[in-house]
């Protein structure tokens, strides 16, 4: 996985945050994914991720992260990035959901030539279809939101 400079200030905000505000950070979701796990979900996904979503869930896991939640690649978790796009609201052709807002909208990547291109967009319930979003990329979102 190549640097990203995005997400190498990411990762000193996210160690700046966690020394002032330790209790945002207690609602842990699992450990750091095994490079293993993620490249199972590419093969599962059929496409390959984002390389920042990738080095967070190396450095970080899934699951609960401060106040958003990122989907895991760890197979057996309860929100398993494979899992939550096999659900039929969220399956469709071309994009991959890497997080929800918890009411019924979905943030993911379009896929495109089989890789999944690190521009937010979001799966909008109310129109069942994908839309353009505030959220830059994969580290803006998490800056955002997390």
């Amino acid at each position: 996985m190549t640097d990203h400079v995005g997400f190498s200030q990411l990762a000193e905000l996210i160690s700046r945050v966690r020394l002032e505000h330790p209790s945002w950070f207690r609602l842990r979701g699992e450990g750091p994914a095994a490079l293993e796990q993620i490249n199972e979900c590419e093969s599962a996904l059929e496409c390959t991720l984002p390389s920042a979503y990738k080095r967070f869930v190396a450095a970080y896991g899934g699951g609960d992260f401060a106040f958003t939640l990122i989907y895991s690649p760890d197979p057996a978790s309860d929100v398993s990035i494979v899992a939550m796009n096999q659900r039929p609201w969220v399956q469709r052709p071309g994009f991959v959901a890497f997080a929800d807002n918890g009411s019924g909208d979905y943030y993911g990547w379009r896929v495109r030539d089989g890789a999944a291109v690190d521009e937010v967009v979001l799966l909008d319930h109310t129109v069942d279809d994908l839309r353009s979003c505030d959220f830059v990329d994969f580290v803006d979102f998490v800056r955002s939101e997390g």
